[in-house]
């Protein structure tokens, strides 16, 4: 229920700018059916003042999960938040089941992608196997990071997404994971919700997340962010507030580009 899946910008504004392009009902695609009332220019809520008033829960389970260079960026962030005028409430949210999440994934994986390659117009590839052919005839160039996700969609799983274990796991994950946000939501009557990384929580329960960066490693330079996140249809209260933290932030390291 949220208005588009994952794509990355460079700026929230560039995020809700590309959203108000893109958002929309697709007729192959029961998920977007009520999104129609949603729709809007997303650009306006890009305020700097967005976090004024908020009361934002802090997932702290979230936070022992990332290497501690992660973690001793987290305080100047949630600083941050607060000066702008945002109330903090710690909070535990629980990840999905690990497993379940996991094969929901090798599931939807090889069915989207081959259902994505059918209808391309001259894509190369025409399947998940073909895609995993062209990759294993040139290691060198295309396997830099391995295939394993889609090697295990393509033993795994028929590609049609009509296994019980699939149909159970997506039904239980997703009642859950939505469970789970809107519960803690109601209960300490939140605006949303802020965690260290991603996480499991927003894909799983098909609801609203943006993440904004809060820093890079110190070896690697990697980006590391932290993520907003809410119930159904709350983009704009998500882009109000990331858009506040950004501009009190400013901690978006441009990558080497050599």
């Amino acid at each position: 229920m949220n208005l588009l899946w994952i794509f990355h910008c460079i700026t929230v504004a560039d995020a809700a700018a590309l959203l108000t392009v893109l958002a929309g009902t697709d007729p192959a695609d029961p998920a977007t059916h009520a999104i129609e009332p949603y729709l809007c220019d997303f650009t306006r809520f890009l305020n700097p003042e967005g976090l004024k008033g908020k009361r934002i829960g802090v997932n702290t389970l979230a936070t022992a999960k990332y290497p501690q260079e992660h973690q001793d960026l987290l305080p100047a962030a949630l600083k941050a938040m607060e000066e702008a005028g945002a109330v903090l409430v710690p909070v535990e949210a629980k990840s999905c089941d690990g497993k379940m999440t996991m094969d929901i994934l090798l599931y939807e994986f090889k069915a989207c992608l081959n259902a994505y390659l059918a209808g391309c117009k001259d894509p190369g590839c025409r399947s998940l196997a073909q895609i995993i052919d062209y990759n294993a005839a040139d290691p060198e160039n295309c396997l830099k990071y391995g295939q394993t996700i889609a090697l295990a969609a393509e033993k795994d799983t028929n590609g049609r997404m009509t296994e019980k274990e699939y149909l159970s796991s997506r039904v239980t994950v997703l009642r859950q994971a939505r469970q789970t946000i809107d519960s803690l939501l109601r209960e300490h009557q939140l605006d949303g919700l802020v965690q260290l990384g991603w996480g499991s929580l927003p894909p799983s329960s098909g609801y609203p997340a943006i993440s904004v960066p809060i820093g890079v490693g110190r070896e690697t330079g990697h980006p590391i962010g932290i993520t907003f996140m809410g119930t159904a249809f709350s983009e704009p209260s998500l882009i109000e507030m990331a858009c506040a933290f950004e501009k009190r932030m400013g901690t978006r390291v441009l990558p080497p580009l050599d």
